[in-house]
């Protein structure tokens, strides 16, 4: 006597599901974390901000610690600070010319951060960064949208 097994359409897909999350689980984990030990390194971050309120810009100084709270990063602390006059471009009997905004300021703050580089950008812990990449950071007590203005390695 033969003996008949029947294989339900469930079974067969139950099997290819487990033999599917055995083959993704091993690759999908254990390559990203082995290339993102191996390539941190440590950047210098510009941000910059054309406008910023002079009461807010005045506030920045060196040593405050940069945060960005929306992606729960630390920037690290502020090594320079850039604040001048914000510029902007106004008419004057029909021609453009270049002045001040009252009451607003240009920001720039440099940091020092680990990071590991990729095709994208940089990742700062799992957080991906990208040249023009704008976010609001908190620097000590303010809180700014500034710009991502360069990423340069300093090993």
């Amino acid at each position: 006597m033969k003996k008949i097994i029947k294989i339900t359409a469930l079974m067969m897909a139950v099997v290819l599901m487990a033999l599917t999350f055995a083959a993704c689980g091993t690759t999908a984990t254990e390559e990203p974390n082995e290339v993102k030990a191996v390539d941190v390194k440590k950047y210098s971050v510009t941000f910059y901000a054309d406008e910023v309120p002079a009461f807010v810009a005045d506030q920045v100084k060196k040593s405050m610690k940069v945060y960005d709270s929306e992606n729960d990063v630390d920037l690290g602390l502020v090594t320079e600070v850039l604040n001048e006059d914000a510029i902007c471009y106004a008419s004057d009997a029909g021609k453009l010319i270049l002045t001040t905004k009252a009451g607003y300021r240009s920001l720039m703050i440099t940091t020092t951060v680990e990071a590991t580089e990729a095709l994208e950008g940089w990742y700062i812990g799992d957080t991906l960064y990208g040249i023009g990449h704008t976010d609001t950071l908190h620097i000590g007590n303010t809180e700014v949208e500034l710009t991502l203005r360069s990423f340069e390695a300093l090993d």
